[in-house]
């Protein structure tokens, strides 16, 4: 929730339980706005409906190096290389939380599923797909295994708000909602979306 009445999209990558064995939920670091969002709801059905379903609060979360650090990109440290995940504690009790992945098929979200067995690691021109709220399933390959500085919140008003990201690029692009979605080859977890919204030559995503 961005604000009251106000709300940011980003999808649900996958489900896990944290050090105690409670549920628990992850997705795009930079979907907490740097830890400033707090309360996460689940989108409704339908447009019409009204946003009312709790999903749980933000934990951790990093968007960057640690603390959320930026990045130098014409004299990268890599210290401050990081990651883009946040965590989701305090789960709803009323939710069922399934090691599944929808493919946007139909209504029912759980009618089309992958169900996800394993954690793994990725390799330039293995097959993935990725699951979003905005644009759905799509599918693909892995180009290149990299660190990519992507704009932080606050690159509008400050240039110097460069983050750096451990990650992967594929050959398919996602749009804003599809954040945290969770990116799968076969049924094997890889990661999140974090980027990728914009390749172009204006420099939105670059290697470091």
């Amino acid at each position: 929730e961005a604000g009251p009445g106000m709300y940011a999209s980003c999808s649900i990558g996958f489900n896990g339980w944290d050090p105690s064995g409670n549920p628990a939920v992850i997705t795009a670091g930079h979907c907490t706005l740097d830890g400033t969002d707090q309360n996460t709801l689940l989108a409704p059905e339908t447009q019409q409906d009204p946003v009312t379903t709790a999903l749980g609060t933000f934990g951790a979360s990093v968007f960057g190096g640690p603390g959320n650090a930026t990045v130098n990109p014409d004299n990268p440290d890599p210290a401050t290389f990081g990651t883009d995940v946040a965590v989701i504690d305090s789960i709803n009790p009323d939710l069922e939380l399934v090691p599944e992945v929808t493919h946007w098929a139909s209504e029912d979200l759980s009618e089309t599923t992958t169900r996800i067995t394993g954690v793994g690691t990725p390799v330039v021109g293995a097959p993935v797909c990725r699951s979003g709220l905005t644009t759905g399933w799509t599918c693909g390959f892995v180009q290149e295994l990299a660190i990519f500085t992507v704009p932080g919140h606050n690159n509008g008003t400050d240039p110097a708000d460069i983050r750096a990201v451990t990650g992967f690029i594929s050959d398919f692009q996602g749009a804003p909602g599809d954040s945290g979605g969770p990116v799968i080859s076969g049924s094997t977890a890889l990661g999140l979306v974090s980027a990728g919204f914009d390749t172009d030559k204006d420099g939105a995503i670059d290697k470091v």
